[in-house]
């Protein structure tokens, strides 16, 4: 529950220029907007503050993946920040969530773990770009970098139990039999990037440089 004590009205006023959905909470005709509450029970702590951060700095501060584990850790809150960005309606804040996930594991040439898989899986709805980053980063980590090491990764518990994630890998294995030029994944390292953000195909991407240099942070214009 978000209320005066945690929201100054500055705060207040800031969440209402920058996102429609809280404009519409507090200043609409909803039960918060009388009571100026916010009750955000899905939410994970971390998450909303990490929301916060980018309401304010436009941007979300630095972070090393050796400060993650497989199951927690700032990429973990990201992948959560993520469906919130969705439930919010701000794409914009999927494509940064998505470009700053992506800029790490290029800088650090890592795929997310299983459990990040299976997480996004199990908290976002199908279609999403989030889903697509996944699937084809676990493909390409699987049958590029575990196949040649002879070994294969510990999976979580339950992974191909969800139904969406075990169609999404065998569509991407199924592409891979019908020809050899889709290769799930290339997209992380070095193709175009933006098969994986919300924005217009013919518009130019406010996060490009982004991409191509992981520790550079763009304020959007």
């Amino acid at each position: 529950m978000l209320g005066a004590d945690y929201l100054s009205s500055n705060s207040k006023e800031i969440l209402c220029n920058r996102s429609d959905y809280f404009k519409k909470m507090f200043e609409g005709r909803f039960q918060e907007s009388e009571e100026q509450l916010a009750c955000l029970p899905d939410e994970y702590p971390a998450v909303f503050s990490l929301f916060l951060e980018w309401i304010y700095k436009d941007r979300l501060a630095k972070f090393s993946l050796a400060d993650s584990t497989c199951s927690s850790g700032p990429f973990m809150d990201r992948v959560k920040l993520y469906p919130y960005a969705g439930k919010i309606c701000m794409p914009d804040l999927e494509d940064y969530v998505m470009s700053d996930m992506i800029a790490s594991c290029q800088y650090h040439r890592c795929w997310p773990s299983p459990q990040a898989v299976l997480l996004a899986y199990e908290g976002i709805v199908p279609g999403s770009k989030l889903r697509t980053f996944m699937a084809d980063s676990f493909y390409l980590s699987v049958t590029l970098v575990e196949a040649n090491s002879g070994s294969i990764a510990r999976l979580p518990s339950g992974f191909f139990n969800n139904a969406d994630l075990l169609r999404d890998i065998l569509s991407l294995l199924a592409k891979d039999n019908d020809n050899d030029t889709h290769l799930p994944g290339v997209e992380l390292r070095k193709a175009d990037k933006c098969k994986y953000h919300n924005h217009v195909g013919d518009l130019e991407c406010p996060y490009k440089d982004f991409l191509l240099c992981p520790n550079t942070y763009i304020m959007r214009q």
